[in-house]
């Protein structure tokens, strides 16, 4: 697993920039994830970590098809680095996308990926992260049955 701390200088900052602003600069961490990506050469996790960033902020800014663009490409590096833990925030992510478009179906079968990882490899904080979202659809979908199942492994 890759937490993307023991970066050191210039992309140690641009980490930092892009984990500061991730709310409140979207636009700012495009810049600043693209640097991150001309810098990261085949450093699968760093190059996941910039597409992630990317899509996140392109999910911030509700650009849906950029947003599944390069969450799709960072789940592809994350897959070849083994990084679980930020394979499972791609799928979580997925599914939040998913289901803001009003595709529950799609958003249940990504929440479920990223249930696979937390299941297989004991990651705790995506797990409460992704049973809560698959709840929530659950719910919304009338399969209380399986709402209530999810939301207490999320607990």
């Amino acid at each position: 697993m890759n937490d993307f701390s023991e970066y050191r200088g210039r992309i140690k900052e641009l980490i930092d920039i892009t984990q500061e602003k991730r709310f409140s600069a979207p636009e700012e961490v495009l810049s600043t994830a693209g640097m991150i990506s001309d810098m990261a050469g085949n450093d699968f996790d760093l190059k996941g970590y910039a597409y992630f960033c990317t899509g996140d902020a392109y999910y911030t800014l509700s650009n849906c098809e950029k947003c599944f663009t390069y969450i799709g490409m960072a789940a592809n590096e994350f897959s070849k680095a083994h990084n679980w833990e930020k394979l499972g925030e791609c799928y979580n992510l997925l599914g939040l996308m998913f289901k803001d478009m009003g595709n529950p179906t799609s958003a249940l079968e990504s929440f479920h990926d990223g249930i696979n990882l937390v299941e297989r490899y004991g990651l705790s904080l995506q797990g409460a992260m992704i049973y809560d979202n698959y709840s929530d659809i659950c719910y919304e979908s009338e399969l209380y049955e399986e709402a209530i199942i999810k939301k207490n492994k999320s607990i």
